[in-house]
Parts: structure tokens; C-alpha cells; sequence
């Protein structure tokens, strides 16, 4: 959970960073009072930039395709079975995955359901 919120704070920090020191090195080059020759492109400066963000892109679309995923699986519909253990009786409810919660479930008509002691619950696709 913490990754959560950690991870796309830090892509930030690091793609403000970024944004800072190339606004900077921007300026430099094209203010007209400074004459400042810029440092060569090394192989390896150039190569760690390109893996840094190759880095960035893959967080940030990993960070995209688990919220879609999770998002997609809250949102199928699946069939609860609430089983009454002493006399056997079953009640079918539909309901969305993202609505069952331990002992309570919404089914898609809007029914609130909160299971007894008595009772147990299967959930099925």
C-alpha cells in the first residue's frame, strides 16, 4: 500500500528535477551574456540517461496497468451464493467483485446484504 502512494510521488520528484535542471540548461544556453561551452555527450552520460527513462516510462505504465487491471476486476459481475449451514437453503445474488466485502456484499439491484452467523458465502465467476 505504501508503494501506492510512494512510487508516483518519487516519478514526480524525479520528473520535476529533470524539468528544473533542463529549464536551467536551457537558459544558460541561450542567454547571450554567458559563453559557456556545453560538455561533450559522452557514450555512457548518454546511455544512463536513455535507461533512466526507460525506467520512468516503464513505472509509469506498470502504475497504469495495475489501476486499469484492478479497476476492470472490480467491475465484473460475479454470482454470490449465501448458504444457510444448518438447513442447507441457498440464495443466489449477482453482484460486482469490487462490492463484496467480507460478510457484506451490494448486489446490482442496489440490495444490501449482510450475512448471519449461520451462513456462509461462495463466491463464483
Amino acid at each position: 500500500m505504501v508503494w501506492k502512494i510512494l512510487l508516483p510521488v518519487l516519478v514526480g520528484l524525479l520528473l520535476y528535477y529533470l524539468g528544473k535542471s533542463h529549464a536551467r540548461r536551457r537558459q544558460v544556453a541561450t542567454s547571450p551574456w554567458v559563453n559557456v561551452p556545453s560538455a561533450p555527450q559522452t557514450p555512457w552520460r548518454r546511455t544512463l540517461r536513455l535507461v533512466a527513462l526507460g525506467l520512468v516510462v516503464m513505472a509509469v505504465l506498470t502504475a497504469v496497468l495495475v489501476l486499469f487491471n484492478e479497476w476492470y476486476s472490480a467491475r465484473q459481475v460475479v454470482v454470490v451464493r449465501v448458504i444457510h449451514v444448518e438447513t442447507g437453503e441457498m440464495v443466489t445474488y449477482q453482484a460486482l467483485r469490487g462490492q463484496v466485502h467480507g460478510r457484506t456484499f451490494q448486489t446490482t439491484d442496489g440490495r444490501q446484504v449482510r450475512l448471519a452467523d449461520v451462513e456462509r458465502m461462495e463466491v463464483s465467476e
